[in-house]
């Protein structure tokens, strides 16, 4: 065994060990001030999840606002799937702490949980919207392009009227967002749009919405990456909507200029994606 990783495994043995002997709150700082801890618990799975079930194993209920904030994003670097008990009380911690936490860590934790093996809970997604609506006036364009595509990742429907608020405040800031944020709200709208009981009336609107974000994204398509340019394009297509001749033919200009950067996968996925937008077309 090179020697590196025979210190790696021995620090993070003596961070169980350590653990295993102290209160919830120091636990979180020796998990957090260990010199690339995380990402040694991504390395060494069956060592990273000694140390998180050693972790989980305290009392999450008594977590502050910033351990809370610390757990989540050390779970999101770890291969470890919680049971059920587990995310529950996950779940109830995040729930309680919610409110002394800053729109900044909102989103963060919001993109962290998204990436967590656990039990979704419905609840849990319609309340950090909730807290992030409660921040609006702080959020500027890539907050909240952030915060929308990790809500999508969830592909869980969100209540109209908090969907609302948030795609009102993004356009707010559309004359200064640029092609990643675009991107990003376009790949995350479809999981996340739900017709509210005035059906016409949030079709209509979310038309104007799209309408707006196919004309500001003309000017930033040949600055969009590969990826990027499959999101607006799969975005569009899933939600019904022809972006127009002039977006296509400066979206396929975009993708020739970075032809020599698509790989087999993503190549494969616009030629699909085009195939589909051209019959709305």
């Amino acid at each position: 065994m090179p020697p590196e990783q025979r210190l790696a495994q021995e620090l993070q043995i003596a961070c169980v060990d350590q653990m295993s002997h102290s209160t919830c709150s120091q636990q979180m700082t020796i998990l957090w001030s260990s010199q690339n801890l995380c990402t040694i618990f991504s390395q060494y799975h069956e060592t990273s999840k000694a140390a998180i079930q050693q972790l989980l194993s305290a009392s999450t209920a008594s977590l502050n606002s910033r351990d809370t904030f610390l757990l989540v994003q050390v779970l999101s670097k770890s291969e470890y799937a919680m049971p059920k008990a587990q995310s529950q009380t996950l779940v109830q911690c995040i729930q309680n702490n919610l409110q002394d936490m800053s729109l900044s860590n909102v989103v963060t934790l919001t993109i962290n949980l998204s990436k967590v093996k656990m039990r979704r809970s419905l609840s849990l997604i319609h309340k950090l919207a909730l807290a992030v609506v409660a921040h609006l006036e702080d959020a500027d364009s890539a907050q909240l392009s952030w915060f929308i595509w990790a809500l999508g990742r969830y592909r869980t429907p969100i209540p109209w009227k908090v969907m609302s608020l948030l795609l009102d405040h993004f356009k707010s800031w559309l004359p200064w967002s640029n092609g990643s944020d675009i991107a990003r709200v376009l790949f995350s709208l479809p999981w996340l749009c739900q017709p509210g009981p005035d059906n016409d009336r949030v079709l209509k609107k979310r038309k104007l919405f799209l309408l707006d974000l196919a004309r500001k994204s003309q000017e930033c398509l040949p600055d969009c990456t590969p990826q990027e340019l499959v999101w607006m394009l799969r975005g569009f297509n899933r939600l019904s909507y022809y972006p127009g001749a002039i977006w296509m033919k400066l979206h396929r200009n975009a993708c020739r200029l970075r032809e020599a950067q698509f790989d087999p996968v993503l190549k494969d996925k616009m030629r699909a994606e085009y195939q589909r937008i051209l019959s709305l077309g």
